[in-house]
Order: structure tokens, then C-alpha cells, then sequence
């Protein structure tokens, strides 16, 4: 693969994680303000058992589900487009929320996209010379640091933006918009990735994650 088209594989997958960790990193504080209004009203205990089942949902696909569907040959391309997609029904569900219960489904939807950050650290790793993996682990964690900001002003502005509507089509509580945004935002990642993987496929520049713990060579031919 060339040089050229090396480096432009490399910026898609760095740009595309950077608006994943955005959405990410930025919708929590947001998505504890949305649950705070009608019709849900959510009290302090509420919201810990909204997190909980988060947290217990991710911990459930992480430890599980993902390494069963390894064992049975899911690419990493496969993890990572089903968890933005099912990320992208979970916020859907958040906007179109008329109870709580609603908010739990959403939740419980949303777990698959947990592996979806590691997976794509993994690609990237595949990608680069392995004299080159610190500095690529330390533009990551720039972008995870710069995206964290940037997702907070963001969800902040349009949960504030939203929330002074009384009332939008489609939602019980305007500032559910926020999550169309959301969605918006992640349409074109999984598109993206399956964009770099043809192209990398296309000229044996990259080889899908072994799933049995075997090391696969991948070659980079310069074309100066």
C-alpha cells in the first residue's frame, strides 16, 4: 500500500474515533440533565439504578458476549459497526422516551457500543509500525482528552438549546433533540470503517484481528 494512501486510512480511523469519543465522553453529564425532566423526573436513586443497569448491560457484553462472538469469527469491522448501530437505536429510543422504561431499554440497546473504543485502538495498532505505536498512543490519548471538552460544550449548548422549546414533533421532551444530534453524528462512522477495510483489504494492507490469539504479518509496500 502506498504511503499516501496509508496515511489517509490512518486519518479516517483517527477521525472517525475522535467523533465516537465525543459522543461518548460528552453525552453523560447531558443525559443525566435529560433524565431530571418530565415526563421522567428522575430522583438521585432512579438515576443510580439507570447507571447500574449500564454498567451491568456493558459488563455483560464485554465479558461475555464479545469474546463468544470472537470464538465464533465476528470480525472486529463486524463488533464495531453493530456497536455504533445499536448505539445509534439506543439514543433514538432516549429521544422518542415517553417513561422510564423506556430509559432502561435504551440503556440495556446501547451495550454493544462498549467495545467499540477498544476495538478501534486495536485497528489502529494494526496499522502503524510497531516503532511507531507510543506516538500513536499518545495522539489517541490527546484525542480522547480534546474530545472529552469538546463533547461537554457540545451536549451542554444543545440540551440547552433544545430544552427552551415547549414542545418539538416526535419527542415527550424537547431536549430529547439532542440525541437525533447524536445519531446524526455517528451515521456516517460505520460506513467510514467499512470504507478504510475495503480499501485495506483491497490491497492486503490489513488483515481482521485473529480471534484465537495467533499473530498475522501485515506488509506495507512504499511507492515512492
Amino acid at each position: 500500500i502506498s504511503r499516501s494512501e496509508y496515511r489517509a486510512n490512518l486519518w479516517m480511523v483517527l477521525i472517525t474515533f475522535s467523533v465516537l469519543m465525543v459522543v461518548m465522553l460528552g453525552s453523560g453529564t447531558a443525559d443525566f440533565l435529560f433524565m431530571r425532566l418530565r415526563p421522567f423526573c428522575l430522583s438521585e436513586q432512579s438515576l443510580g439504578y439507570v447507571v447500574i443497569a449500564k454498567c451491568g448491560a456493558f459488563a455483560l457484553y464485554a465479558i461475555v458476549l464479545a469474546p463468544i462472538a470472537k470464538k465464533l469469527g465476528v470480525s472486529d469491522r463486524t463488533l464495531v459497526v453493530l456497536g455504533i448501530l445499536f448505539f445509534i437505536a439506543s439514543k433514538i429510543l432516549s429521544a422518542v422516551a415517553m417513561n422510564t422504561v423506556f430509559l432502561f431499554i435504551a440503556a440495556a440497546t446501547g451495550m454493544p457500543m462498549v467495545v467499540v473504543a477498544a476495538v478501534c485502538r486495536s485497528m489502529m495498532s494494526k496499522m502503524v509500525d510497531a516503532a511507531y505505536q507510543g506516538t500513536l498512543f499518545s495522539v489517541v490519548a490527546s484525542l480522547e482528552a480534546m474530545s472529552s471538552a469538546v463533547g461537554s460544550v457540545v451536549y451542554n449548548n444543545c440540551f440547552e438549546a433544545f430544552s427552551h422549546y415547549s414542545s418539538l414533533p416526535l419527542v415527550k421532551q424537547p431536549a430529547g433533540y439532542m440525541y437525533f444530534v447524536t445519531a446524526a453524528m455517528l451515521v456516517p462512522c460505520p460506513f467510514v470503517l467499512c470504507y478504510v477495510q475495503y480499501r485495506q483489504q483491497k490491497r492486503r494492507g490489513y488483515t481482521k484481528l485473529p480471534g484465537t490469539g495467533d499473530v498475522q504479518q501485515q506488509i506495507f509496500e512504499e511507492e515512492d
